[in-house]
């Protein structure tokens, strides 16, 4: 081929080819977010701090958020399957899922148990080599400075009456959810009777696919919460859900 021609022919494609960040860039009209319905976090009236803050992120940028609704181990799938843009939140993925820089939320997770069963609480020690339950996906062992004994179930409740029916020592939870989980069910305990202590802090972060929609998607999250930040309109969103504002390392 002469070198003329060469030249037009690579020229009309790079006119006629777009980069993969320019076409992913180019797609985002409208994300997909998934993951539970937490009660004053992704309420399935479309309030709560996690559904405000992407509000304020994406739709300035013209961008539909849409929420889907489903338990954590099937967002997970779905994100990394590509048919949903994000998940709300985690606090530790694995391949081929990432995680955006800047948290939604950091709070204090807990353990419950029966203080007449196990005594007085021991500091982290109480845990080691006991039962403990919790939500699928929400934990693992290397959140626990000892060794503990896993048991997952489907929902809060389940992990409660575990612990009310002494199958299990221990129901690990944020302290949110933890007493979300009580206020929601009938038990014929005395409350004085169940020991609740922290055992750790996290904070929990959206997650995306590692492609280029993933990332691009994934960057204007973060420039978004470090605007909000920056503007203290973030703080005041947290502040309207009665939550503290995590630690960012922002300006």
């Amino acid at each position: 081929m002469r070198p003329y021609v060469l030249k037009t022919v690579l020229s009309l494609l790079l006119v006629l080819v777009p980069t993969a960040s320019a076409s992913a860039e180019e797609a985002v009209t409208r994300i997909i977010v998934v993951g539970p319905s937490w009660a004053n976090f992704t309420n399935k009236d479309g309030t709560g701090l996690y559904h405000d803050i992407l509000r304020e992120i994406f739709t300035p940028l013209g961008i539909e958020v849409v929420h889907e609704y489903m338990p954590t181990p099937r967002a997970y799938e779905q994100v990394a399957a590509g048919l949903a843009d994000m998940q709300t939140c985690s606090a530790s993925i694995r391949p081929p899922l990432i995680m955006a820089k800047h948290p939604m939320y950091e709070g204090d997770f807990s353990a419950l148990y029966k203080e007449d069963r196990l005594g007085a609480w021991r500091g982290i020690e109480t845990l080691r080599g006991r039962k403990c339950a919790w939500r699928i996906a929400y934990y693992d062992e290397e959140s626990f400075p000892v060794p503990v004994q896993v048991h997952e179930v489907k929902t809060g409740r389940e992990a409660l009456d575990l612990v009310l029916r002494d199958r299990v020592d221990f129901y690990v939870d944020d302290r949110n959810l933890l007493h979300e989980t009580l206020t929601s069910v009938e038990t014929l305990m005395a409350p004085d009777q169940f020991n609740i202590q922290t055992i750790g802090r996290r904070s929990y972060r959206p997650v995306f696919n590692d492609t280029p929609r993933g990332r691009h998607i994934m960057h204007l999250y973060d420039e978004g919460m470090a605007r909000l930040h920056g503007s203290g309109r973030l703080e005041e969103i947290f502040r309207r859900w009665g939550q503290p504002l995590p630690h960012y390392d922002l300006p």
